[in-house]
């Protein structure tokens, strides 16, 4: 099964930044990754200025419980 498939690959920070797995990176220098990841790397979300956006509380346990298992090993 593919590394992606079994692992987190991107999150959000607390600014709403995008924020890319050590997985991910390895591939950047493939164009496709390049474009869809590496660009947006570090960008924030667009939220709308009417949406409630995503709750901070819900993305900090992504980032601990998911994202920083998997890039943990």
């Amino acid at each position: 099964m593919s590394q992606f498939a079994t692992s987190c690959v991107i999150t959000f920070d607390a600014h709403f930044r995008l924020v890319c797995s050590k997985a991910i990176k390895d591939h950047y220098a493939y164009p496709t990754m390049a474009q869809h990841f590496n660009a947006y790397e570090g960008q924030p979300l667009a939220i709308p200025a009417d949406a409630a956006g995503p709750k901070p509380a819900y993305l900090a346990w992504h980032r601990r419980e998911v994202f920083g298992k998997s890039e943990s090993g």
